[in-house]
């Protein structure tokens, strides 16, 4: 089941600061849209993630189910689409250390 468009948060333009240092390298940008998954089970992401020849395990929602259990991190995926096709993204894994400070980290990623 695909994840639906419905639990992914589109993420605030003004966060976007990358100035591409040519007209070359800002071609199609302008169709690009980032958004913000923090669902269990993505199996859109899942299955971009097994097209890729250096994909890695650590990267799935099912690792991100894993460490939630385990570990206590929340996974949460920021994904890249042009024109609605999944371009790369990467799955983020955080927590909260003695209820104050946050620790994240990215393992294997980002992937495109």
């Amino acid at each position: 089941m695909a994840m639906s468009n419905s639990s992914r948060r589109p993420l605030p333009q003004q966060r976007l600061s990358y100035e591409p240092a040519s007209n070359a390298e800002a071609d199609g940008l302008e169709n690009i849209s980032l958004f913000c998954s923090e669902s269990e089970r993505d199996d859109e992401w899942d299955e971009f993630l097994r097209s890729l020849e250096s994909a890695h395990h650590e990267q799935t929602s099912m690792w991100g189910r894993v460490k939630k259990a385990c570990g206590g991190f929340q996974p949460v995926r920021f994904l890249a689409f042009r024109d609605g096709k999944l371009l790369g993204g990467c799955q983020v894994l955080h927590k909260k250390i003695r209820g104050i400070f946050h620790v994240g980290y990215i393992c294997y990623g980002p992937q495109w």
